[in-house]
């Protein structure tokens, strides 16, 4: 997991993905009321990443990302899935690359393996937006394709640092300092821009 330009040593050990909002409000009016919505947005959720220890030099990386102010880009690292149907020359190989026949999305296999039932692959370096409905077909000299069922991508998003906070903790019988119940909160600004892949 990344935050700017900094690697986690320790990746958290608890966080969850972050999830659109719907704004909306009710007024109540003299004859009954009004509903109004906004629509769902990304913009100001909060993602929270707690540690139960952390080396003080990471705690102190994070502290510094925190004092610079600055928009920075969190990345899970997390590689793509494609559920996708019955693979037609298959099955998919690792290392091969897969390209959207509809909107021209590439990225490479660095895993094929299944779940609940369905056959899905991991994908990573991608290129733009996987649709589900979409055929991916590889780079294979005997052409394998299949359906995309459902897609299942985790974002990159830029964000604000909010507040790092933990506490001051050393392990006994050593020298060595770490941080204990450590917590870190980002609130995103926008999507990350994604030519980069994920």
């Amino acid at each position: 997991m990344k935050l700017g330009d900094y690697t986690f040593t320790w990746t958290p050990e608890k966080w969850e993905l972050p999830d659109e909002v719907r704004y909306s409000s009710y007024v109540k009016t003299y004859q009954g009321g009004a509903f109004f919505s906004w629509g769902t947005d990304i913009k100001g959720v909060e993602i929270t990443l707690e540690w139960e220890f952390m080396p003080v030099a990471q705690y102190e990386r994070l502290q510094e990302l925190l004092r610079a102010d600055a928009e920075v880009v969190w990345d899970p690292e997390m590689p793509d899935r494609l559920f996708v149907g019955t693979v037609t020359n298959g099955p998919f190989v690792v290392g091969g690359v897969v390209t959207d026949s509809t909107t021209g999305a590439t990225g490479t296999i660095s895993k094929v393996s299944s779940r609940d039932g369905l056959a899905y692959i991991e994908v990573t370096g991608r290129v733009g937006e996987f649709g589900r409905g979409n055929t991916i077909t590889d780079d294979s000299d005997q052409q394998k394709s299949a359906t995309i069922q459902t897609v299942d991508i985790v974002k990159r998003y830029n964000v604000e640092i909010q507040e790092v906070t933990g506490k001051v903790f050393e392990v006994v019988g050593t020298n060595q300092f770490y941080r204990r119940d450590v917590k870190v909160t980002l609130v995103i600004v926008s999507e990350a821009d994604d030519e980069l892949g994920s």
